[in-house]
């Protein structure tokens, strides 16, 4: 995810050789979705990458709970920004269904919103206990992912 926000933030990287291994490199990982947790055991210890919202570049919005909505929102705005989205198909898709009406399911009150960290938090309202809030916010982020990724 830090590479996605590098690249998505920065502009110098920006020429028509690297846009196209990106696109290239982001469709590989769209093909490969979802990608399987990755454990290594050295010595007592269990050792990953760190691969924060990267396993699924093609989830099934359907049955996404409220963490997977989460990575993918914070995914999907990052590759909007980069571009990808129009010339991926499967991203493309996700695009269209976040377009349609009810998208994403207004259920999706949870910490991983709410809470600030490192890695979670959507929330710019003040409270999320009001309805209005909570729409207010995703329909913001969705609004944000659809106008970059448009």
């Amino acid at each position: 995810m830090y590479h996605l926000r590098l690249l998505a933030f920065t502009h110098g990287w920006r020429t028509v050789e690297n846009r196209s291994m990106l696109v290239k490199a982001v469709s590989r990982l769209v093909e490969l979705s979802p990608i399987p947790d990755i454990y290594v055991r050295s010595q007592s210890r269990w050792i990953a990458p760190a691969s924060f919202g990267m396993h699924d570049f093609n989830p099934e919005m359907g049955s996404m709970d409220a963490a997977h909505w989460m990575m993918w929102f914070h995914r999907s705005e990052c590759l909007a920004r980069l571009g990808v989205i129009p010339v991926i198909p499967a991203l493309k898709a996700q695009l269209d269904r976040l377009s349609e009406p009810g998208w994403p399911p207004a259920r999706l009150n949870h910490p991983y919103f709410t809470r600030w960290g490192a890695y979670t938090g959507l929330r710019l309202e003040p409270d999320w206990r009001l309805p209005k809030s909570r729409e207010y916010d995703l329909n913001f982020r969705r609004l944000l992912i659809l106008h970059y990724g448009s």
